[in-house]
């Protein structure tokens, strides 16, 4: 590194400022930016630091004083200009050239560099702070030729498990072999003591809630036991059944050795238990049409996560009896589902003797204030608002203005490090980010992508090291043709970046900003929009007044029950008959004024909007499901241990029932109102 053999000489002046940093060519860039606004509220440093970056002119000295890096302290008087550039920029970014770098490695670099003074003490103090905070926000290197790696290695010894809760009630099925003999098996059933009479179990979906309590140590301990001869293959067993790709994300999260797992297809009907003597393969067999007794099931398409399922259980016992079972998990009912070929025959829509003799019910939303739209409602405004404007169509009103000044407004903010950046690139106009879980909410992602003409998707993996190896398992061919390992999009045209972020980043201003500043995208993108998906937002609209107080009956006799519930089901009629809409004008945009974001401080760069979207059914889809298919029971999974709940659940439950009798009932005498329930068809849906 060259330097001056000057030596240094005392000066009574100021200290030099930044702007003294830039050489002749950078001021001549900083002129040419005089009517852009400098935006220094958003480096996201701390107050003492901002305070020492000042921008004024003085006078140029003719002999060398110090010049002391604003952040660090360092000396930087015998640096050459670019290396003075370099320092600087890396000091107000804390940005590492080796992403793999630890916090404690940065701090050290920095610690180096000079002995510093009691009150730099304090300064590198709180900035080693702010770097361990940077690094939780910070995305690793990866690649997308990244193998998978799944470690099937069985563990040293089986401890016992500590879990000493039983199997709830509500998670086990039974099943009639004979008039005095039951089979049981469980359903998302993991987080309890082992069950001396189940050796079945099912798993919906790979969300925590329902997968929780799996490990390694789970599987050894229900087929082991207390034998350690995990080399002898003849002593391993299928005991979980699931769909294919949550079989996957299964071995991938826990390093589950395969032998333990039955992945089960979508639409196919399999026999996975025999009541009597015959012979079955160990995880069953596809069965298309047969009638051997014993216990059936057939997985359909939950719409609720990647390899989500229903379970439809058929049961065929030893004197030629049957049982159907559908047990839910988490779903959300759509068109599919109602009008799915295996559920044709418990349809209303079809002239056919079966019914379903339980059906376990997500029932998340199972309140007339949760009628949000549906999800694909959501999806086409959302990717038709950011298509808008990013081509900056529309207007925003009488002053003609477009439709992304009057959201964003016109004025593009500067940076610091954008005076220090040496490259200045045109920057793409937004980084969208979508609020997810370990899997869900791609629909939003998936759906933007194809509207903004296939831009590129990015999967964060900040709070998750595996999250991309999920993503890879979830076999949506789309989702895997637009996956970048380069989160910047510098490959793609466009102007619209998509990143997949832990819901938490979306949660709040601040933590977007983390995410949004602490890996420099500010360098590369105008704007920052978080897309928080949930819906409870939704809460409140449209609620049923009846609701609050509806009366019971424990007549069975269907006049009774109209006479008893008239009032609310003509409030579940017209949920029924109005399909909720939903505008990106109306429902999204309006939630953060230009100038303001939540926190309520000015910020045209970033800004969260909430929107009504959820895997969950809303309660208008959750109606269509209970009054178009034939149920004897239906079973709540979700708010069951409230009484007051299930009584409130119980009663909207026996409404629905009652509409349904009423549509099979021509010859009952019912009021305008309800009349207009027998002209509903699933295509009203």
């Amino acid at each position: 590194m060259p330097r001056s053999d000057r030596p240094l000489v005392k000066s009574e002046k100021k200290q030099s400022t930044i702007l003294e940093l830039f050489d002749k060519s950078i001021n001549s860039r900083g002129s040419k930016r005089k009517n852009e606004v400098i935006d220094l509220t958003n480096e996201d440093c701390s107050s003492q630091y901002c305070e020492t970056i000042k921008i004024e002119e003085e006078e140029k000295a003719e002999v060398i004083e110090p010049v002391l890096c604003p952040l660090c302290n360092k000396d930087m008087s015998l640096l050459l200009m670019e290396e003075k550039v370099r320092h600087v920029d890396f000091c107000l970014t804390l940005h590492s050239n080796d992403s793999q770098s630890s916090s404690s490695s940065l701090a050290s670099q920095l610690k180096s560099n000079t002995k510093p003074s009691s009150k730099v003490k304090k300064q590198k103090t709180n900035s080693n702070a702010i770097l361990v905070e940077r690094e939780r926000f910070k995305n690793r290197k990866w690649s997308l030729d990244d193998d998978i790696k799944i470690n099937e290695k069985a563990p040293a010894n089986i401890s016992c498990s500590k879990r000493r809760a039983c199997i709830p009630d509500v998670k086990i099925l039974a099943f009639e072999k004979s008039t005095s003999d039951l089979y049981k098996v469980a359903v998302d059933a993991f987080n309890y003591s082992p069950h001396e009479e189940i050796e079945q179990y099912f798993l919906t979906h790979f969300h925590s809630d329902h997968y929780g309590g799996l490990t390694k140590s789970w599987f050894y301990e229900r087929v082991f036991g207390d034998d350690n001869d995990f080399s002898n293959d003849s002593k391993y067993r299928k005991i979980l059944y699931c769909s294919e790709i949550t079989a996957d994300l299964v071995r991938i999260r826990f390093h589950i050795d395969r032998r333990f797992i039955r992945p089960l297809c979508l639409n196919k009907r399999y026999l996975v238990h025999v009541y009597d003597s015959s012979d079955l393969p160990d995880g069953g067999r596809e069965e298309g049409s047969s009638n051997i007794p014993g216990l059936y099931v057939t997985l359909i398409n939950a719409n609720h996560c990647p390899g989500s399922a229903i379970f439809l259980f058929e049961s065929i016992s030893l004197d030629g009896s049957t049982k159907f079972i559908l047990h839910c998990g988490d779903f959300r009912v759509n068109k599919d589902i109602l009008a799915h070929p295996l559920l044709n025959k418990f349809s209303l829509e079809y002239d056919c003797p079966f019914e379903l003799d339980e059906v376990y019910l997500d029932t998340t939303y199972f309140m007339s204030s949760y009628n949000f739209p549906k999800q694909e409602k959501v999806c086409e405004a959302l990717a038709h608002m950011f298509n808008d404007l990013s081509c900056d169509k529309g207007t925003g009103g009488s002053d003609n203005k477009s439709l992304f000044t009057q959201w964003f407004g016109s004025l593009k903010q500067s940076r610091i490090t954008d005076f220090l950046n040496p490259h200045n690139r045109a920057k793409k106009k937004f980084l969208i980010l979508i609020g997810t879980y370990l899997i869900g909410k791609e629909k939003i992602a998936i759906s933007l992508s194809k509207k903004l003409r296939n831009a590129p998707i990015f999967v964060s993996n900040v709070f998750s090291k595996d999250k991309f190896s999920i993503i890879r398992c979830l076999r949506e061919a789309y989702l895997n043709s637009v996956l970048t390992d380069d989160d910047l999009g510098k490959e793609f045209g466009g102007d619209c970046m998509i990143h997949l972020v832990p819901m938490k980043i979306v949660d709040s201003n601040a933590d977007l900003s983390n995410y949004f500043n602490h890996n420099s995208y500010f360098q590369h993108f105008e704007r920052c929009v978080g897309v928080r998906p949930s819906g409870w937002t939704f809460s409140g609209r449209g609620a049923s007044k009846s609701e609050s107080f509806i009366p019971n009956t424990n007549s069975s006799e269907l006049t009774d029950l109209i006479q008893t519930y008239t009032p609310f089901m003509s409030s579940l009629v017209d949920i029924m008959e109005h399909d909720p809409g939903y505008s990106y004008h109306e429902d999204i945009l309006p939630q953060v004024p230009l100038g303001k974001t939540s926190t309520g401080k000015n910020d045209m760069s970033n800004r969260i909007y909430v929107v009504p979207y959820s895997e969950h059914s809303s309660f208008r889809e959750l109606c269509y499901f209970l009054v178009f298919f034939r149920i004897k029971n239906t079973i709540p999974t979700v708010n069951i241990h409230n009484t007051f709940q299930m009584e409130r659940m119980s009663s909207i439950i026996k409404s629905l029932e009652t509409l349904r009798n009423v549509k099979l009932n021509r010859d009952v005498i019912i009021n305008e109102k309800l009349e207009k329930v027998r002209k509903l068809m699933l295509s009203d849906f």
